[in-house]
């Protein structure tokens, strides 16, 4: 997150616990999975089209 000039801000410190930082976890996990099938899903629509038309993929 810092990389990107991101951070996370906790606003009540007493519910940090393992609840959260396994929330965390699935959400950072459930968007990286979903960014990768769209760039997954993206390249095979690039080849197919490339099939299509008689390009190289």
């Amino acid at each position: 997150m810092s990389a990107q000039g991101r951070r996370l801000l906790v606003v009540d410190p007493s519910e940090v616990d393992d609840d959260l930082v396994w929330d965390v976890t699935e959400i950072l996990t459930s968007l990286c999975a979903r960014l990768s099938g769209r760039r997954a899903a993206a390249n095979r629509a690039a080849k197919a089209i490339a099939v299509a038309t008689g390009e190289n993929p």
